[in-house]
């Protein structure tokens, strides 16, 4: 696996505690087909801070996203979601498969589209439906996410002071 998909992995691992299915979905291969639950909990077990679902589709050589949640809403957790993406983009980069999710924004703003279009993952189509049904489909290449991997630093950019 990339050194940057292992360092996701090592801040993961040392930051919260993983549910079992995690360390399943890391060692999966292309002929996985079962759908993955990957809970995320605070360091110490007692708060739920995130969940992603997820399956490997070997006929469309994709990982697809059910969905991304953070289940606590304070800012103590925020950028969890943002790392389980990038997880699922680390395996699906190591397999030569592409990403696949639907992003849908809970009100009609299109922060959540700006959001991922930020991640650098690639629009499928158009916005389709209004109001709860709108949404966007993303289809991202595995060159694509090879990319954005590479990209990954993990880090805060911060300035030298001198």
């Amino acid at each position: 696996m990339d050194p940057n998909c292992q360092k996701l992995i090592d801040s993961l691992n040392a930051a919260y505690t993983l549910s079992e299915s995690f360390e399943e979905f890391i060692e999966c291969t292309e002929d996985d087909s079962m759908p993955y639950i990957l809970i995320v909990k605070s360091k110490d077990g007692q708060t739920d801070v995130g969940r992603m679902t997820l399956q490997l589709v070997q006929q469309t050589k994709t990982v697809h996203i059910f969905e991304v949640v953070r289940l606590d809403k304070s800012n103590t957790y925020k950028g969890i979601g943002k790392k389980l993406i990038l997880l699922a983009a680390c395996k699906a980069a190591s397999l030569n498969f592409s990403l696949e999710f639907t992003a849908t924004p809970y009100s009609e703003s299109d922060k959540l589209f700006t959001y991922y279009n930020s991640l650098g993952l690639t629009r499928k189509g158009n916005i389709r439906g209004k109001g709860r049904n709108r949404g966007l489909n993303y289809n991202t290449s595995s060159s694509n996410l090879q990319k954005i991997i590479s990209k990954m630093t993990g880090g805060r950019k911060t300035r030298k002071l001198r």
